[in-house]
C-alpha cells in the first residue's frame, strides 16, 4: 500500500490538473502529512481556535462559580 495522495485538487470531480503533477504523484503517509501541503496554516488556525474555545469554558466555568 502506497498511502494518502491528492487525486484532484477539485472537490466535486475527480478530473486532476495536470500542470501540478508532483502534487497528485507524491503519496503521504498520513492525513497529516497531506494537510501540511495543501494547507500549511491549518495546525496555526487549529490551535487558535482552540485557544479560543478554551478560554471561554474557563470564562464560562468562572461565571458558574459565582452564580453557585
Amino acid at each position: 500500500m502506497k498511502g494518502w495522495r491528492v487525486a484532484s485538487p477539485h472537490t466535486d470531480c475527480m478530473n486532476g490538473d495536470y500542470t501540478q503533477l508532483g502534487l497528485h504523484t507524491k503519496y503521504f503517509d498520513n492525513a497529516r502529512q497531506v494537510l501540511d501541503v495543501i494547507s500549511p496554516g491549518h495546525l496555526n488556525h487549529f490551535h487558535d481556535v482552540l485557544a479560543d474555545r478554551l478560554r471561554q469554558y474557563a470564562s464560562s466555568e468562572g461565571e458558574m462559580d459565582e452564580i453557585y
